[in-house]
């Protein structure tokens, strides 16, 4: 069929007119659309917002009330929705230490050091969480790391020293020690932890001196009063040395240490029954102690 020229121009107007129309349509509606879309996202964010609000301050009301299964179960949903919140993670840490869900409190301390603007806030208790949880390597690793950030804080040094004298390294542990206490002379609890380096090295004079400082300031100090009479022991001095476990026993009775080297002082004395005794008490107060069952072992063997 063949169409008159007037008519094709008609028709490629009429083309033209429906496509300019068309666009005009789109345009015109698309700030409309996108202006619609963002008022329904403002306000979807908002409501999430306000919910987790609302849910924050329920969490933060269930600590309040230690009602830590419920606190722990609002934090989750927190951090469902924001999981990398230091602040969320910080507070889900606390309702799973109260819960002692040791590896779980491990676990989120190592997420929150690796998003707070300050992980250092995670330190010592990423370490302690760990060694609860019975894993002494991580809990080693969390010491150091820590070290790593605070080179210079003194409790930081005293944690790894500490840390490295329960994983029988006793050079570094030392090293630490010495450090901290040029930072701080009077850290009575680095004082006592180089004097056990010292006895260590069998240097109990070296001991002796350094605790006995420390006694002059705290009379009362448990560990010291234990340090002071191994190293009185270790210099055969019984009578001494029996006089700091027996005030160590007055201080904390149930500081299994001291009953152990009463009988240790027992035994060196030949009174095998009170050295017997004194073991026996150690176990009564720590069931585990495994040297106190061997000592017992060995003397009721050669009775």
């Amino acid at each position: 069929m063949l169409y008159s020229p007037v008519t094709l121009k008609v028709c490629n107007l009429a083309a033209t007119l429906a496509t300019i129309w068309l666009f005009h349509f789109v345009l015109s509606g698309v700030p409309e659309i996108r202006e619609k879309r963002e008022i329904e996202r403002a306000a979807a964010v908002r409501a999430s917002v306000a919910r987790a609000a609302k849910t924050y301050e329920a969490s933060k009301a269930a600590i309040a009330d230690q009602d830590w299964n419920r606190a722990t179960v609002l934090t989750r949903q927190l951090l469902a929705v924001d999981p990398e919140n230091y602040i969320y993670l910080k507070q889900m840490t606390l309702a799973l230490h109260n819960r002692g869900a040791w590896a779980e409190e491990a676990a989120m301390w190592e997420r929150y050091m690796l998003v707070a603007p300050t992980p250092a806030h995670g330190c010592p208790m990423i370490a302690e969480a760990w060694q609860k949880a019975g894993n002494s390597e991580r809990a080693l690793k969390a010491y150091e790391r820590c070290y790593q950030l605070a080179p210079q804080d003194t409790d930081t040094i005293f944690y790894l020293a500490h840390a490295y004298e329960r994983a029988r390294r006793p050079r570094e542990a030392k090293a630490l020690y010495q450090k901290g206490l040029e930072i701080s002379p009077g850290y009575s609890d680095m004082a006592v932890g180089l004097g056990r380096s010292y006895l260590a090295e069998e240097k109990p004079d070296r001991a002796e001196e350094l605790v006995r400082g420390v006694l002059e300031e705290n009379p009362d100090n448990a560990d010291a009063l234990l340090v002071l009479g191994m190293a009185l022991r270790d210099q055969a001095k019984l009578g001494d040395a029996r006089v700091a476990f027996e005030r160590g026993i007055a201080v904390a009775p149930r500081y299994s240490d001291f009953h152990y080297m009463m009988g240790r002082v027992a035994e060196d004395e030949g009174n095998r029954d009170d050295a017997l005794r004194w073991y026996r008490e150690a176990l009564a107060i720590s069931p585990d102690r495994g040297d106190a069952k061997t000592r017992i072992a060995k003397l009721e063997g050669g009775a």
